[in-house]
């Protein structure tokens, strides 16, 4: 379907979620219900792929899992002020 000529590749896509904001950010509800869609997308993938399938009938069956991530990079430096170096 991507023009990779029918070759099996050895790897999936893989998403990484990125929380790169400090303790307080991360648990804001925008931030919590972002995370949460992350791990379950059910109720997106069904919308999106109801366009997909009527914008693009030959996509219309591939796999999408629900649940998009299982992994999160955390950056522990939002919020933090930077070292002041010593004279």
């Amino acid at each position: 379907m991507l023009g990779w000529d029918g070759r099996k590749l050895p790897f999936g896509t893989v998403f990484n979620m990125s929380a790169g904001y400090n303790l307080d950010g991360i648990k804001t509800p925008r931030m919590q219900k972002f995370m949460n869609t992350l791990s379950d997308a059910s109720e997106h993938v069904e919308k999106y792929m109801a366009i997909l399938g009527r914008e693009f009938p030959r996509l219309a069956d591939i796999e999408v899992p629900n649940r998009l991530t299982e992994s999160v990079a955390l950056s522990t430096m939002h919020g933090c002020p930077p070292k002041r170096s010593r004279k």
